[in-house]
C-alpha cells in the first residue's frame, strides 16, 4: 500500500511538472492570435528572440544588451505612435483599485519628453474609441517593458528584459489628460497695486486648474479698505483681509451709462464683465494693506 501510494504521488508530481514546462515555449515572439487580438501585429520583433522564453503566450523573457532595450523602446513608442486603428495611447502615471479590490493603473498622454531608457515601461491604449463615465479604457490593451534582471525556475533561463501583453480586465486603465501635464491657456494678467508688477494666471484648458506665472505674497493677511466716496454703495461683493499673493475679486453692480473709476494704492484697476452681468475688478493682493478709492464717471464703461 505505501508503495503504491509513493508511485501516485510521483506520478501527480511528474503531471504537474510536465503541465509547468507546457507553459513555457522557447525561442519564440508573440503568436500570430495574440498579437491580432490585441491589435499588435506588425508590432516590432526584438533582438535576440532566438535566445528566449516565452510564458503563457503573453510573457516573454530574454536577453538585450542596453543599446537593444532602448533601441526596442523606441521602435515600440513610434509602432505605437503612428497607428491609426487604436485610441487613448498613454502609459502609467498611477495605480489604484476599484472597490478596493481590483488593480488598474491611471494612465496619462505620451509626452514628447517621455525617456525610452527608463527601466519600467507601461504603455496602454484602446481597441475602441471609448471612455465610460469613469473614464476607463473600453477595450484596453497593456504593454510592459522592463530591465529586470532574474532567472525562471524552467531551466534556470536567465535574462533581463520582460516583454508581457496583457488585454481587457488585466490591463484596466483609467484616462486621465492631465496625468503627465496640464495644457494651459494664454494667460490672464493682473495688476499688483501700488507697482509696475503684474501677474499672469494660466488654467488648463482640460481640468481648470490654474498656476501663476510669479508668486509675490509673503504667506501674511492684509486688510482691504474701502473709502467712503459716491461710488462704493455700488459694492455688492468684497472682502476684509486677505492673504497676500492671491487674486482679489470686487464685485459691483454693472451700471448703464456710467463707469466707476476703482483705484487701489493709486493704481487704477478696470473690471470684468461677469457670467451674471456684474462688473468685477481684480488684482493681485500686495504684501501690504491697500485703500480703494472709488469714483462715479458718467459715459461708456471701460471695460477691460
Amino acid at each position: 500500500m505505501k508503495k503504491f501510494t509513493f508511485i501516485f504521488l510521483c506520478l501527480i508530481s511528474l503531471l504537474g511538472l510536465t503541465a509547468c514546462n507546457a507553459s513555457y515555449e522557447e525561442n519564440k515572439f508573440f503568436s500570430e492570435e495574440v498579437l491580432s487580438q490585441a491589435k499588435l501585429n506588425d508590432i516590432p520583433v526584438p533582438a535576440n528572440i532566438e535566445n528566449s522564453v516565452i510564458q503563457y503566450g503573453n510573457k516573454l523573457y530574454l536577453k538585450l544588451t542596453d543599446d537593444e532595450y532602448v533601441q526596442y523602446v523606441a521602435s515600440v513608442l513610434n509602432y505605437l505612435k503612428t497607428k491609426e486603428d487604436i485610441y487613448y495611447l498613454g502609459y502609467s502615471v498611477g495605480s489604484g483599485l476599484v472597490a478596493e479590490m481590483f488593480p488598474y493603473n491611471e494612465i496619462a498622454p505620451l509626452t514628447e519628453n517621455y525617456k525610452e531608457t527608463l527601466d519600467n515601461h507601461h504603455f496602454f491604449f484602446s481597441k475602441e474609441n471609448g471612455i465610460d463615465d469613469k473614464n476607463f479604457l473600453s477595450a484596453p490593451v497593456e504593454i510592459d517593458i522592463k530591465r529586470v534582471n532574474a532567472e525562471l525556475t524552467y531551466k534556470k533561463f536567465q535574462y533581463n528584459t520582460q516583454i508581457i501583453i496583457n488585454e481587457g480586465h488585466f490591463a484596466q486603465a483609467q484616462w486621465n489628460i492631465c496625468g503627465a501635464k496640464h495644457t494651459y491657456n494664454e494667460g490672464k494678467e493682473y495688476k499688483v497695486p501700488g507697482s509696475n508688477n503684474t501677474v499672469t494666471e494660466y488654467t488648463c484648458i482640460h481640468c481648470g486648474s490654474t498656476e501663476m506665472s510669479d508668486f509675490i505674497g509673503d504667506m501674511k493677511m492684509y486688510n482691504i479698505i474701502i473709502e467712503d466716496t459716491n461710488a462704493d454703495q455700488y459694492i455688492i461683493k468684497k472682502s476684509d483681509s486677505v492673504p497676500s499673493g492671491v487674486i482679489v475679486s470686487i464685485v459691483t453692480q454693472k451700471l448703464i451709462d456710467a463707469d466707476i473709476k476703482f483705484v487701489v494704492n493709486g493704481t487704477e484697476i478696470k473690471p470684468n464683465e461677469t457670467e451674471d452681468d456684474k462688473w468685477s475688478y481684480d488684482f493681485i493682493m500686495p504684501c501690504c494693506d491697500v485703500v480703494i478709492t472709488t469714483e462715479l464717471i458718467t459715459g461708456s464703461p471701460n471695460l477691460e
